[in-house]
């Protein structure tokens, strides 16, 4: 008896270690040519963008037809929950996609839905027009669930130059001229605009109400803006923005219709 234990054990071990190691589910893709490995592609005069197997969307800026800056990730989606009394917030991953698309070329849209862990079901929608894409999601957490889910569409600039630490500001004011990260925040109920340069060290303050990035990607201005929905933004304290920062689009966790959405616009 105490054997057949011990390997009831093993195999419980066994079972839970395989489920924890299970890969991610992916969509499918092209299996060949110049766009192999990506889900979708769509490309117009300023920017190409492409999504991979895991739904993650990069843009890469185009100017004058050929790429200009690092690509950027654009409003994927991420889910976390809040265990209350502690400092956990553990993912809430997808598990399974319902019916996606088969690759596709210059599409007019994109509908990602599925599971998330705990059966949580979730949709997200990018819809391409011309210069801009705009982004919405959504998750509808089962009513005996016990965390909250907290569901956002995230979105990340890289650092676009490698300066080292003991240069002069100085020269990195003459490396990083004409960069700049305009804002158009919320504070305190009252809509306030700042002009901040690349190379000095600056914070967010309130839920953003527009972003303009000017001179970081040629003569190409991207801009991001929310519709009726919040957008908080993140930079390492003390940092400038040439570092590289985040944005995160906070979205419902009750209904798979969202109420808000996040359009990016390169010009």
């Amino acid at each position: 008896m105490k054997t057949f234990y011990i390997c009831l054990f093993s195999l419980v071990t066994l079972s839970v270690a395989l489920a924890s190691d299970a890969p991610s589910p992916t969509l499918p893709v092209f299996t060949d040519g110049q766009w192999k490995g990506n889900h979708a592609v769509y490309e117009c005069d300023t920017f190409r963008a492409l999504m991979d197997s895991r739904g993650r969307l990069r843009i890469q800026v185009l100017d004058q037809g050929k790429p200009v800056g690092k690509p950027f990730t654009w409003a994927a989606m991420s889910c976390n929950y809040h265990i209350p009394g502690t400092l956990h917030s553990p993912s809430r991953p997808v598990i399974s996609y319902k019916n996606p698309s088969e690759p596709v070329m210059q599409p007019e849209k994109i509908v990602l839905e599925g599971l998330l862990k705990d059966d949580v079901p979730f949709r997200v929608e990018y819809r391409f027009r011309g210069q801009t894409i705009t982004a919405s999601g959504s998750c509808d957490d089962p009513r005996k669930l016990e965390f909250p889910s907290s569901f956002r569409l995230g979105t990340s600039f890289p650092a676009n130059w490698s300066i080292h630490p003991y240069v002069p500001q100085v020269e990195r004011e003459t490396i990083l001229a004409g960069c700049f990260l305009d804002l158009k925040e919320n504070r305190g109920g009252k809509t306030v605009r700042s002009h901040n340069p690349y190379w000095e060290s600056m914070r967010f303050y309130g839920s953003i109400e527009e972003v303009e990035i000017v001179g970081v990607y040629g003569s190409r201005r991207v801009n991001v803006e929310p519709k009726s929905g919040g957008l908080g933004g993140h930079l390492g304290a003390g940092h400038p923005p040439w570092v590289g920062f985040s944005f995160s689009f906070g979205c419902p966790n009750n209904t798979l219709s969202p109420r808000g959405s996040l359009v990016l616009s390169i010009k």
